[in-house]
């Protein structure tokens, strides 16, 4: 249905814990 959407959602996601994980190193359970 509206897969496209909740992909990019989860890119922007993904994309916004690489960032907090490259900016804190304390953040790495962001990522599972």
């Amino acid at each position: 249905m509206g897969f496209t959407k909740i992909f990019r959602i989860l890119s922007k996601i993904t994309s916004f814990c690489m960032y907090l994980n490259t900016k804190y190193t304390y953040s790495k359970g962001c990522i599972s």
